[in-house]
């Protein structure tokens, strides 16, 4: 983390202060004659504390404050609709896809991946909050991807946050499946269907 931190100094001026944050020495910034201000990583955790220098001279040293450390974790990102493997008929080829997200940072990206018969791994923005959570609805038409009856398309959702001091990371969703109906599959499981009813008929 970016640490920022703003120190008045009540009892006397000072000329010059630095922080001293796991053995390294950090300048900070004089505002006025009784302020310092500046910004240092925290990449581990420990102590750090203030020291007062009169030109090279230390003058006066602060306590010990502790430093936690929280690791940034990843986005997690949900699909709450539609059902996985849901079956879209050839008239309605559109699906409502209602997604939440959340992250500690917050998220710069919200994206809908999804993979189809003959197609790359195309990905769509989804618009998301600016805070730490969002939750948004995605009218998807699938109908525009071309499939064919019976032909399956896989999709998740990826989230991406906001650290900059560490690097983005990236949150992914479960992975679901909707099936194009196909008349002609569902005549060959009925079928099935009735054959097997018909042996087991036979038999007893």
């Amino acid at each position: 983390h970016g640490e920022s931190l703003h120190c008045p100094v009540c009892n006397r001026d000072v000329e010059r202060a630095v922080v001293e944050a796991n053995g390294e020495i950090i300048p900070f910034k004089r505002i006025g004659t009784r302020s310092l201000e500046g910004t240092f990583i925290l990449s581990k955790p420990g102590h750090y504390h203030f020291v007062f220098l009169d030109g090279r001279t230390e003058v006066a040293k602060g306590p010990d404050l502790s430093i936690t450390i929280e690791a940034d974790t990843a986005p997690e990102v949900r699909l709450s609709s539609p059902a996985d493997g849901v079956e879209i008929d050839g008239d309605e080829q559109s699906l409502l896809v209602k997604y939440d997200a959340t992250d500690d940072y917050g998220l710069s990206e919200l994206a809908l991946v999804y993979r189809a018969p003959g197609q790359q791994q195309p990905r769509v923005k989804l618009t998301h909050d600016d805070g730490r959570s969002t939750r948004g609805q995605y009218k998807w038409n699938a109908g525009a991807l071309k499939l064919s009856p019976g032909q399956t398309v896989s999709y998740y959702l990826e989230a991406t946050d906001n650290d900059a001091v560490a690097g983005p990371k990236k949150g992914v969703s479960r992975t679901q499946t909707f099936k194009l109906y196909s008349a002609a599959e569902h005549r060959r499981a009925a079928v099935h269907k009735a054959e097997a009813v018909w042996e087991r008929f036979v038999t007893h």
